[in-house]
């Protein structure tokens, strides 16, 4: 079986859809542990997977992707979009039952991803909190959520976690 070089770009979406109705493993991983699907949810960092993000997250789901695979970090798909992606592909994982518990090898968990959010947007966090994520869990450092909602400056998203009781 193939394996998919994830390089998001629009003009390659056809070839993409080739290479996975020919039987490409959208599974298949890289020295550092990242699928296609990582690929993907990384590349909206860079504002790459922003045109047509939901598409492409879509269709890799629909493929078979696991939206709980993580790399040798311990990163998942919904740490990445919950700093960097849309609500709509944020929510669409979470339906899809993604772990909103996940810590990676530092222990930051998706919310502290989600504290830091580049579109300067309480949404995801709000959602997180109501969904039951641990607001004053704390990373290998000691670090809370607050922490990096103060550290990134974002006061919707500081007022949010103190709303559901966030500390230091």
């Amino acid at each position: 079986m193939a394996a998919i070089d994830w390089n998001v770009s629009i003009t390659k979406k056809a070839l993409i859809e080739l290479l996975l109705s020919s039987g490409a493993r959208v599974d298949f991983k890289d020295e550092d542990g990242s699928d296609a699907l990582l690929y993907l949810a990384s590349s909206f960092c860079s504002g790459v997977g922003i045109i047509e993000g939901m598409g492409w997250l879509e269709m890799l789901v629909d493929k078979g992707s696991n939206v709980n695979t993580s790399n040798n970090y311990g990163i998942t798909p919904l740490m990445h979009i919950a700093r960097c992606g849309g609500n709509e592909e944020f929510n669409y994982l979470i339906n899809n039952n993604a772990n909103i518990y996940d810590k990676n090898s530092d222990g930051k968990t998706v919310l502290m991803y989600a504290a830091c959010d580049n579109r300067l947007d309480d949404y995801k966090v709000r959602r997180l909190l109501e969904k039951g994520a641990e607001v004053n869990a704390r990373d290998n450092r000691g670090q809370t959520a607050l922490y990096y909602a103060t550290k990134c400056n974002i006061s919707k998203i500081i007022k949010a976690i103190v709303q559901f009781g966030g500390t230091f």
